[in-house]
């Protein structure tokens, strides 16, 4: 398992006092690398393979095994070049990626181009012998099969090489090499399913914790944001603000001119927000006239500053809000800052009906 080495943040923090002055956004931690399966003592050598290059190492060394060849190569189409996932044999010894590059284009090649799974005398191949000249690894035989992605487009080529006269071999290894190929399909397919299969869940999570009229986070969605947020800011000390903003009278809009008016407020409320929050702040919709926001990296002076402008800018466009905030203590969860603010938001809002 790799180490996570988190975004080192600034030790000193200025007030929001411009766009200029605009910090820089937090890098998201990458996801950790997969590790290798945990198995029983009597299981191991058994469990599955913890990736797709694991599996064809495994199989280019089974085939090389049966069939000795200058060289077995996995290769996956990337663009307009080819990867090597794995490769053994003698050529493959000491080789760097600048010398299976040529082999790989080669096997990639010959697979696309529909040419026989064996071929005992490459030189007679249309343009060969243009594409060998100057290389240093030049084969006059090969073995290879197409690796096959899950919606039948090529996604590479498991392929053997030979500068030797090995009839026999060649011919030998096209069953066993035809059945790994196999294999390693299904597992990119495998592969392809689950990452669409996450990257569709991960869509409709964010789907369902999105506000569907304003596009704003709902509170599902705001109170996993805090979540994320709480653990950097209590190791970096970095401080957190939230604001709440409460839209004045926006029932008796509804009730007196219609839901579109309303929905209108509404529009020219997230408009302000979004022109007047920094662009890594995270702005929610945590009720049918309630906003919150978390701004990171902000002080008691820099969201005093940003509610003022807050009230001015929604003022501009005919919207009375009451506005309340508070910065996140150390150690102390973020919600009790939420809840801090929407406590100041509520004594603001009283003072609005007092007036």
């Amino acid at each position: 398992m790799t180490t996570m080495t988190p975004t080192q943040h600034s030790a000193q923090h200025t007030p929001r006092t411009g766009p200029s002055e605009r910090r820089q956004p937090m890098v998201p931690l990458r996801a950790r690398e997969p590790s290798a399966w945990t198995v029983a003592p009597w299981a191991q050598g058994t469990g599955p393979f913890s990736t797709l290059s694991a599996a064809a190492d495994a199989a280019v060394e089974d085939l090389q095994e049966r069939s000795p060849l200058d060289l077995w190569i996995v290769t996956q189409v990337d663009g307009d070049r080819q990867r090597v996932l794995a490769a053994t044999g003698p050529w493959a010894e000491g080789a760097d990626a600048a010398d299976l590059a040529w082999p790989a284009a080669l096997s990639t090649q010959l697979v696309a181009d529909g040419s026989p799974a064996v071929s005992r005398d490459l030189a007679r191949a249309p343009g060969f012998a243009a594409r060998a000249a100057g290389q240093r690894l030049v084969p006059t035989g090969w073995v290879g099969v197409p690796l096959v992605s899950v919606h039948g487009a090529m996604f590479g080529s498991l392929c053997g090489l030979t500068s030797a006269s090995q009839d026999v071999t060649l011919a030998e290894a096209l069953e066993p090499a035809q059945v790994m190929g196999r294999l390693l399909s299904t597992i990119v397919a495998g592969e392809q399913v689950v990452a669409q299969w996450e990257a569709n869940a991960a869509a409709t999570r964010a789907q369902l914790e999105r506000d569907q009229l304003t596009g704003l986070l709902d509170r599902r969605g705001f109170s996993a944001a805090l979540a994320a947020e709480a653990r950097p800011s209590r190791r970096f000390g970095t401080p957190t603000s939230l604001l709440v903003l409460d839209v004045d009278d926006l029932r008796l809009t509804n009730e007196e001119e219609g839901h579109a008016a309303g929905d209108a407020v509404l529009a020219d409320v997230v408009r302000v927000l979004r022109d007047t929050c920094w662009p890594d702040d995270v702005v929610a919709r945590v009720d049918g006239d309630e906003f919150a926001v978390l701004a990171t990296e902000c002080d008691a002076v820099s969201v005093r500053v940003l509610a003022s402008r807050l009230r001015v800018r929604l003022r501009a466009v005919g919207v009375s809000a009451a506005v309340g905030w508070a910065t996140g203590k150390p150690r102390e969860p973020l919600d009790l800052a939420w809840e801090r603010a929407e406590q100041a938001m509520a004594a603001d809002k009283r003072r609005h009906h007092r007036r």
